[in-house]
């Protein structure tokens, strides 16, 4: 999924410079992701989990905004797609894309860059004022499955994953 992700971005923005930390596949704690997420000093920061990774998510984004206070959070996945509530209770997290997330996130990003309101964003939740964890309605599926560049593989050690015992 990130490697679809990454793709789309790279097709929207030239230019922009992405990394995977891949931390199930290595063994890393939180505070491991977040000292390479901080040596790379990004813009930006998405993390992602399946929904029994929510407890590594959140500790990771807590990490993460230790090194990098600015930094916006944004967390992605079936966690967060399935529960945002529960996943933006970590005040690390500052928003979530739910579902299929490659447009999303990507007008995500523009807003972010602007300063535009993103409150009428689809298929993100976030913080209102209040504080309570809101979400407008989903962002329509991508029509055109072919649109989506070829995934972004090397940002990946492939063969790490053929030599993994949690294969």
């Amino acid at each position: 999924a990130l490697v679809y992700l990454t793709s789309y971005l790279r097709e929207k923005i030239p230019g922009v410079e992405c990394i995977v930390i891949d931390a199930p596949l290595e063994d890393l704690d939180d505070k491991e992701v977040a000292r390479r997420v901080n040596d790379f000093n990004p813009d930006l920061v998405g993390l992602t989990g399946l929904t029994y990774h929510t407890p590594y998510v959140k500790s990771a984004a807590r990490e993460i905004k230790k090194l990098l206070p600015e930094v916006p959070i944004v967390a992605g996945g079936a966690g967060v797609s399935s529960d945002p509530a529960d996943v933006l209770q970590e005040n690390a997290i500052d928003f979530g894309v739910l579902g299929e997330g490659e447009d999303a996130f990507y007008t995500l990003i523009k807003i972010i860059e602007t300063g535009k309101d993103h409150n009428k964003l689809n298929s993100v939740a976030y913080r209102n004022a209040e504080g309570k964890v809101v979400w407008n309605k989903d962002h329509p599926l991508i029509q055109d499955p072919d649109s989506i560049p070829f995934p972004a593989y090397d940002l990946l050690e492939v063969e790490k994953y053929f030599a993994s015992p949690k294969r």
